[in-house]
């Protein structure tokens, strides 16, 4: 930019990409969920956005009607991410430390989600929304 430009002149030749985290992401929900959904929803505004989060089998429905009431541009790409069976993947776990041991456990593979997608879609920015 020159000292004569301003911000609002500047335009990137593409739209930032964005690799998000959210534990939690669900359209009208309160507390983490409804923060994770509000952020993907904020970003993709301004950015190419794909969130990973973990898919609840009664929330699939709640975000595929609100992805369809976005405009294309602005539809943030859900990808839901479960453990495998073998660490728990499906079930509730009433115990908090396993579900901090499953939460830990959940970054790693939604880590590893994240680097392969990265090879096909260069994200700028990785964020850990919740």
């Amino acid at each position: 930019m020159t000292e004569a430009s301003t911000a609002a002149d500047w335009h990137p030749a593409r739209r930032p990409r964005i690799v998000a985290f959210a534990y939690a992401a669900t359209p009208g929900a309160g507390s983490e969920g409804g923060a994770g959904w509000a952020w993907a929803e904020m970003l993709a505004q301004i950015a190419d956005v794909w969130v990973l989060t973990r898919p609840f089998s009664v929330r699939r429905d709640e975000i595929r009607d609100r992805l369809a009431t976005l405009p294309p541009a602005e539809r943030p790409n859900v990808i839901l991410l479960d453990l495998p069976r073998w660490a728990g993947g499906g079930r509730e776990v009433a115990s908090p430390r396993l579900l901090r041991a499953r939460y830990l456990l959940w970054q790693i593979f939604a880590l590893r989600e994240a680097r392969r997608l990265h090879r096909r879609h260069r994200f700028d920015v990785a964020w850990h929304l919740t």
